[in-house]
């Protein structure tokens, strides 16, 4: 059995289709790629199909509605680009498990988010949102979400409902109270709420025994609440607050061994492919870097 061709790689019709329809908006053919990453440019084929897609750096703002029929991908980077919607592409990615879309003009996601069930990894952050949609509580194998550099002022009371969500970063945002959702999150590892103008951390935040690194950089924060000495955590930055170095639960959490952040590594990164392995190494180490 014999497949079209695009760019000299077999793949079935309608995804040959597809990728053609993109190139049109491009201005440029996609090349073959071993790997799909957040930046380089191209396509990884798979048994015929299109298994990851990467558009980085290409300043676009529309997608075409033909990519919807791009159901095998896998890996999802549209980095730095103009993107303003993306409601119709998402509605064939049904299997997709990493999706990038950072630095775009996105102000809000599609509801059809949630029909992703298979997606771990979501990062969206340097972009306009203002919201995230109730839908986003249906991403059942979520790990990982960058949601930083945004304008959230408010998290949907469905986040409480990602159970396996391990990371969250909501830096630089516009959060005026600690978005007490996450308190529910039992898997929930690290949380960064850097530079925000949260004023104060509720009492029941002590309850949540799986946290290990916490970022609270750049708020208006006066006092630790003493519930939060039953945390493990290993790793906690509080720069730029109003909580005195004498603190009594921070001196505790210093006895035991836990490592305190002199600043909130949330610095902007140039629109640039070297900026943004920049980006990349802050968002993978986390806090990790700035410690006493």
């Amino acid at each position: 059995m014999s497949f079209p061709m695009y760019n000299g790689v077999e793949l079935v019709d309608f995804e040959v289709e597809a990728l053609t329809k993109l190139e049109q908006v491009l201005g440029e053919p996609l090349p073959e790629v071993r790997r799909c990453d957040g930046g380089n440019f191209g396509f990884k084929p798979l048994n015929f199909t299109v298994d990851g897609l990467a558009v980085n750096y290409k300043d676009i703002k529309t997608l075409p509605s033909e990519l919807r029929d791009l159901h095998t991908i896998t890996n999802l980077y549209l980095n730095f680009n103009q993107l303003t919607d993306v409601t119709e592409f998402f509605d064939g990615l049904f299997v997709v498990k990493h999706i990038e879309m950072i630095s775009n003009k996105l102000s809000s996601l599609p509801s059809n988010i949630k029909d992703m069930h298979e997606l771990k990894r979501l990062e969206i952050d340097y972009n306009q949102i203002t919201s995230l949609p109730s839908e986003i509580g249906k991403l059942a194998k979520l790990r990982y979400l960058d949601a930083g550099h945004n304008k959230l002022e408010l998290l949907p009371t469905a986040m409480s409902e990602l159970h396996c969500l391990e990371s969250l970063l909501l830096s630089n945002n516009r959060f005026q109270s600690f978005p007490t959702q996450v308190l529910k999150l039992a898997s929930l590892k690290n949380l960064d709420l850097a530079e925000n103008n949260i004023q104060s951390i509720p009492e029941d935040i002590g309850g949540m025994q799986s946290l290990e690194s916490l970022n609270l950089a750049g708020n208006m924060i006066e006092k630790l609440p003493r519930s939060m000495l039953s945390i493990p955590l290993q790793f906690l930055t509080i720069s730029g607050n109003q909580i005195s170095e004498s603190d009594e639960v921070v001196m505790k959490f210093k006895k035991r061994g836990c490592k305190i952040g002199k600043g909130s590594n949330t610095q902007y990164v140039e629109k640039n492919e070297e900026k943004y392995q920049d980006l990349r190494e802050e968002r993978e180490n986390f806090f990790r870097g700035l410690w006493e």
